[in-house]
């Protein structure tokens, strides 16, 4: 149970993964790459939604051949 083991005092931040595939082109051989993007999970989705308000990180760019 990790509520058993916060002391007084301790923030538990719940952190979201995100990825989506993205087609780069048909004239290099049909590449792909996944994008992967992190954000902290007690966000309202109000506020995710603003891209003004940068709450989603690229944490990785993973080229797929």
């Amino acid at each position: 149970n990790v509520k058993s083991t916060l002391t007084v005092g301790d923030t538990l931040v719940p952190l979201l993964l995100l990825s989506n595939g993205m087609h780069l082109s048909n004239f290099a051989g049909d590449k792909k790459e996944w994008v992967l993007y992190m954000t902290i999970g007690n966000l309202s989705s109000k506020l995710c939604q603003m891209p003004s308000m940068h709450s989603v990180i690229m944490v990785a760019l993973l080229p797929i051949a």
